[in-house]
Order: structure tokens, then sequence, then C-alpha cells
């Protein structure tokens, strides 16, 4: 007789179905999120050559840092050393912010927070795919989705950031500076994003046939002879007693009705005969 419970595969066992694709999806999410940390916290995405005497040392998405820089608007010919967060105030408050911080770099600073979000979701739930926690399929299906819009938004910052900082209204003499290590881990990482899509997507789609398969037999195995029905749950034990009883009632109420009703047309037929 055919079990009304299957097993699930164990991944851990050596399934050919799940080993190569998960692992893989595994391996490169996190590598994605780890380059794209790096990336995101360092501040070597433009840097100056050391030998052309820049003031303009280099720059990330969250600090920038000079040596005796003197802004070509500034009234005051105010001097900046060392580094500072983008957002300071005293940045902000000298008009140099406006400058340093223009529209465009504000959307890559956005769309590379949104990626790293969408990379720590996809982490998140690769572990619970791992652990075999939840429905498979929907977990497979959340991490290559939310891979594919970390890699999109990876994708369109390092072209808009790549094209940008060879316009001289932002950066002066664009020709002393170039990028750096960490909009290289930026690309890598969305790199290793696109391939673990592909992985993904074969991860979801066995786990979409594998589930498609444990519901055929599930249904197949109720038609065989004494196959038990499936465990009912108590709120579905407590419905079902409800149910039940409700019907039970209204069979009696029924039947009372008829027999009254019997008893009367009886009784009428008597006295008419007579």
């Amino acid at each position: 007789m055919i079990s009304t419970n299957p097993k699930k595969p164990d991944k851990l066992q050596g399934n050919p179905i799940y080993d190569l694709p998960f692992y893989g999806a595994f391996a490169t999410t996190l590598a994605s999120i780890l380059l794209h940390f790096l990336a995101f916290c360092s501040p070597y995405w433009l840097e100056s050559y050391p030998d052309t005497k820049n003031p303009f040392l280099k720059l990330g998405l969250w600090s920038v840092c000079f040596d005796k820089f003197v802004h070509p608007k500034d009234n005051f010919g105010i001097e900046w050393t060392g580094c500072y967060w983008i957002f300071d105030w005293n940045l902000w408050n000298k008009g140099i912010w406006e400058w340093i911080d223009p529209p465009w770099l504000i959307a890559v600073q956005a769309m590379c927070g949104l990626a790293f979000i969408c990379h720590c979701v996809s982490l998140l739930c690769s572990l619970f795919h791992f652990l075999i926690i939840g429905t498979r399929s929907a977990e497979s299906a959340i991490c290559c989705g939310t891979q594919g819009v970390a890699c999109v938004f990876l994708c369109i910052s390092v072209i808009v950031f790549g094209v940008k900082v060879e316009d001289r209204d932002w950066m002066p003499r664009p020709d002393h500076n170039h990028l750096s290590w960490s909009y290289a881990f930026a690309v890598l990482s969305c790199f290793f994003s696109a391939i673990s899509c592909v992985f993904l997507y074969m991860v979801y789609k066995n786990d979409k046939e594998d589930d498609n398969r444990q519901d055929g037999q599930s249904g197949f195995a109720y038609l065989q002879p004494g196959a038990q029905p499936p465990a009912m749950s108590a709120a579905g034990s407590v419905y079902a007693a409800g149910a039940a009883r409700g019907q039970g009632q209204h069979t009696m109420s029924l039947h009372s009705g008829y027999s009254q009703g019997a008893a009367g047309g009886g009784g009428g037929y008597r006295s008419g005969a007579y």
C-alpha cells in the first residue's frame, strides 16, 4: 500500500536533484552579499592617482577624503583635509554637500541600499530552504526574485557611476582619478547575483516538480483500498463535530414535523369518515 504521507527528500543525502543547483546558488548568493557589503561600506569607489598630488583623495558611497581641498566656488577659501561622512553637517553648511552628492549619486546610494536589502532577504530564505523550513518552492522563488532585483539595481548603479565620474562639472580633472577596488567589488557582486539567479531558477523548477509529484502521490494513495484519510487538526475536528451535530438536529426536526403532520392528517380523515 502506498503511504499517504510521503517523506520529503533530504537534501543532505546526496540527492542529485538538489545538490549542484542549490549549493551553487547558496555559494554565489553568499559571494554576492559579501562583495556587496565590502563595496557598500568602503570608501574606494573613486580614487586619485598618488603622483598627481590631487587635493581630492578618494570617495565612497558614504564618505569622501580630501587633502587641502578648496572648493572652486567657495568665496571664503576654506581648506578641507581628512575624511568626512558625506552627510556631515560642515559639508552641508558650507555648500560642499550639494556638489559632492548630486542627485545621480543619491540615486546610486538608494539603489545600492535596496540591493543590499534584497541580498539579505535572499540569503535568509536560502538558509530556510537549506534547513527545510517552510515551503521550498516559495522560498526558492523569493530567493530568485530578490537576487534578480538586486542584480538589476547593482547593474544600473555601476553603469551610472562609471559614466558620471567622467563629468567635469562634478569632479575637476577626472583624468587624475580612477575607479578603484570598491567599484570592482560592486561589479563582481552584480555578476555573482546574475549567476545565482540561474541556479535559483533551476532549484525552483526542481522544487515545483517535486511538490507536484508529492501531490499526485497523495491523491493516488487516497484511492487505494484500505487507505486511511489524513489526520484532521483540532480545529477541523471541532468543526466536523459541530457540523454533524447540526445535521442530526436538522434531521430529527424534519422527522418530528413529518410525524406530527401524519398524525393530524389521519385524525382529519377519520373525522371525515364518520
